[in-house]
């Protein structure tokens, strides 16, 4: 199982953004198309159909093939725990969340081998105050397998999500096989390149298929302002 993270390393990079306000809806999920990342099967699009009903009307109707773990997407805690919940069976309210972005992406920009640490957190923690309930951690990098262990181990974390097609920073799979003991589902490939993403205050959507004994799915995700779309 574990060969199927042997993908390149292409990370992606963005610039910090200190005390923006989210005054809307914006979403963080990469277009789904032949170009999107994939741990195993790529997106293959289908042919378009056009059909005509009596009466002259027209519509159009297509189909594609994609792997589970293509583009932005939620990895079922089932996907590295066999008793852990598949894509279907994750409590709705555990997929309606509130996020918090901790940036490190001024570090990552100069190099290429950093991983956050269990330090970073505490760091995040001290600066901008303890972890909501129910709380989805965006991270603009993969993890060591002390932070995953870390992050397991509060009770408010229910997700935690990054913007490289693997949470694990090395490639070895012990980042998911922690997270998803605790029955945490992870988001991969999420668009973190945003005019704003504020450090916390602002609900996640987490939206995948609801694919039965599905190890995980696309996904749209969304984030909104904790108090609502500000006029």
């Amino acid at each position: 199982m574990l060969s199927i993270l042997a993908v390149p390393s292409v990370w992606t990079y963005i610039l910090p953004q200190r005390n923006c306000l989210l005054r809307r809806a914006v979403d963080l999920t990469r277009v789904l198309d032949t170009e999107s990342v994939a741990v195993t099967k790529p997106f293959v699009p289908g042919n378009l159909s056009e059909i005509t009903l009596p009466g002259n009307i027209t519509y159009r109707i297509n189909d594609f093939c994609v792997g589970e773990h293509t583009g932005t997407h939620l990895d079922a805690p089932f996907h590295f725990n066999k008793d852990g919940w598949t894509v279907e069976e994750i409590p709705l309210e555990r997929l309606i969340s509130n996020g918090i972005f901790m940036n490190f992406s001024q570090e990552t920009a100069n190099n290429v081998s950093f991983r956050l640490e269990p330090d970073h957190i505490d760091q995040w923690i001290k600066q901008h105050g303890r972890l909501p309930h129910n709380a989805m951690v965006l991270i603009s990098y993969g993890m060591s397998p002390d932070t995953a262990t870390k992050l397991a181990s509060m009770p408010e974390v229910v997700g935690v999500g990054v913007d490289t097609l693997s949470i694990d920073a090395s490639g070895s799979g012990k980042a998911h096989q922690i997270l998803t003991a605790k029955n945490i589902y992870l988001l991969e490939d999420v668009n973190m390149d945003k005019p704003c993403i504020p450090d916390r205050g602002f609900k996640v959507f987490s939206m995948p298929i609801k694919l039965v004994n599905g190890t995980g799915t696309p996904a749209r995700v969304i984030i909104v302002p904790e108090g609502g779309i500000l006029k």
